[in-house]
């Protein structure tokens, strides 16, 4: 079985590097494991631990998709957390609303339910994870470090390919390893 995910991935552009340096830089001594940015993407379904089965109809509905999305402009919308600033556990890059990636995301819950194949049950809240927090030893200076500094993030990136991706869990972090894509330029 594979652990499996549908995502838009992304390829940050300069003045965004930048600023996950400068976040990197004053969250030092904070416990993240950042993502590689070489491995930044979008998640529009999160499925799981998947069977051979199940991987050709998702490349089947994924490729399905031909000629039906055309390239998109994403824009970026800040820096913030999931859960809470008392109890973060997901260091985010937010999107502005895009109607593309709601569709997207809305084909692929529809098609793969409708397939027998279940996927992550949450609403859909489109970002990019750059880091991920196992465990917040000091809050205050977490809370310090992250209140109104990280609030820009204003850039554009270009949605252009959709990715069927299995997630290969390593001790140094998830390695996405590329099953299916389409081009959507």
């Amino acid at each position: 079985m594979k652990r499996t995910f549908i995502a838009v991935p992304i390829q940050p552009v300069e003045p965004l590097l930048e600023e996950i340096e400068f976040f990197k830089k004053n969250l030092r001594g904070v416990n993240v494991k950042w993502v590689d940015v070489n491995q930044m993407h979008i998640t529009l379904a999160f499925i799981g631990e998947t069977n051979s089965k199940m991987e050709q109809q998702i490349t089947d509905l994924l490729l399905g998709l031909t000629g039906q999305f055309s390239t998109s402009i994403i824009d970026l919308s800040g820096f913030g957390v999931f859960s809470s600033l008392k109890s973060p556990r997901i260091l985010w890059i937010g999107i502005k609303e895009n109607l593309v990636l709601n569709d997207l995301h809305q084909y692929f819950s529809s098609q793969l339910q409708k397939a027998g194949i279940k996927v992550e049950q949450r609403d859909f809240v489109a970002h990019i994870t750059i880091g991920r927090i196992k465990q917040l030893i000091d809050e205050k200076k977490f809370r310090d470090s992250f209140n109104g500094k990280f609030t820009s993030a204003n850039h554009a990136v270009l949605l252009s390919k959709i990715v069927y991706y299995e997630s290969v869990l390593r001790p140094d972090g998830a390695k996405y390893v590329e099953l299916a894509s389409l081009c959507i330029c």
